[in-house]
């Protein structure tokens, strides 16, 4: 016998009896414990991952990062010359050129010095060990009397094992590495005069073609600010730096003619390159100073007096001339500064530490206008 089913709608279904009374409901009194899965560990593990990138891609990135900061330094002067009515591909083309000369034209001019130094490094360190006799020879004599002890002591005697031979080398020889490194900063050289030269004549269209990709509303306007801020801030920053840092050579290579040191305008180039690394640059160009004056001149008195007024010069510009000017622009934590030129100069070498200042400033100013950056930028800030 077959039996038809009525069809029960779905809203049909659902409709509650009224004869018959909800069930209760019960509400938990204690609370709930979340579970929290820290986030750190993956944050730790992402930044191992790009401080490895980093290191691994040198030879593709330092290039593009360079040629970066060159641009943002350069982008007044080419400015200027848009604003005499020069075309933006003939305005940046001058400025590169006229860079590619300087640069060209200071390497010529320093080489032949800086070569005979090199050249001259064994009969310079004569000098210096001639120089400081009166002080090396109190050492001496101790470490002569602690090796007698030594020998006296049980166990003490002379060896008289022979001390292996050094194998020889099997490495590539020194005319090939140095061909090799001059491949390399040629070769990188001309990418990064190119990779400027296209940064400037194209940075209006390359900034709005970025921003185009974002979409509209509020993060489009905030990446634009940021945009903007990024480079009017690191742009000023570059040129102000670079003023300063060239007075402090002028200063520099004055100083060292006026008393007397050979080749003072090398001295002062060198003052000015080095100026550039924040903390470590000073010390180093004190040291460099000091033991060409070790060499130069016959007392001590006179060397260590050329390289109190380098250290004089250098603490006037570091604690005077760049606070006055430049100290409400570089508001970067001096701790973060230290370890950002450590860092860079662990991945990169000299050019990681010429472009940790710039990478630092860019970073706090791209926090300063993400939601969620606002911790790094107090972090970095002073």
């Amino acid at each position: 016998m077959r039996v038809e089913s009525e069809a029960v709608s779905p809203a049909k279904a659902l409709e509650l009896d009224p004869a018959t009374p909800p069930e209760p409901v019960e509400i938990p009194t204690e609370p709930v414990e979340v579970q929290y899965t820290p986030q750190w560990p993956m944050m730790v593990l992402a930044v191992l991952a790009i401080l490895t990138a980093v290191h691994v891609g040198r030879p593709v990135l330092s290039p593009v990062l360079g040629g970066l900061v060159l641009a943002l330094l350069l982008v007044p002067a080419v400015s200027q010359l848009e604003r005499l009515g020069i075309n933006a591909t003939f305005a940046s083309g001058l400025v590169v050129l006229a860079l590619l000369a300087v640069t060209v034209f200071t390497v010529q001019q320093m080489s032949g010095p800086a070569l005979n130094w090199v050249d001259r490094a064994p009969e310079y360190m004569d000098n210096i060990r001639e120089r400081l006799q009166p002080v090396s020879n109190p050492v001496a004599q101790l470490s002569e009397a602690a090796e007698q002890v030594s020998r006296l002591a049980p166990g003490g005697g002379e060896s008289n094992a022979q001390p292996p031979a050094p194998a020889p080398s099997s490495g590539p020889s020194l005319s090939s590495q140095l061909l090799d490194r001059a491949w390399r900063v040629i070769s990188g050289g001309a990418l990064t005069a190119v990779l400027v030269f296209f940064l400037l004549s194209h940075r209006n269209v390359l900034v709005r073609k970025a921003l185009h990709v974002l979409p509209e509303g509020e993060q489009r306007r905030n990446a634009a600010q940021a945009v903007t801020s990024v480079r009017a801030e690191l742009s000023i920053h570059l040129v102000t730096i670079s003023f300063i840092n060239t007075g402090l050579g002028v200063a520099v290579g004055m100083s060292m003619w006026a008393l007397g040191m050979p080749t003072p305008a090398l001295w002062g180039v060198l003052a000015t390159l080095l100026n550039f690394i924040p903390y470590l640059g000073a010390l180093v160009g004190v040291g460099i100073v000091t033991v060409v004056g070790l060499s130069s001149f016959d007392t001590i008195s006179s060397a260590f007096v050329v390289s109190g007024v380098y250290a004089l010069l250098t603490s006037i510009e570091g604690f005077v001339v760049t606070p006055a000017i430049a100290g409400k622009r570089l508001r970067i934590n001096p701790v973060a500064v230290l370890l950002g030129v450590l860092l860079g100069g662990f991945l990169w070498g000299i050019l990681g530490v010429l472009l940790a200042v710039p990478t630092l400033i860019v970073t706090r100013a791209l926090a300063e206008h993400h939601p969620r950056g606002k911790k790094i930028a107090v972090l970095l800030g002073i």
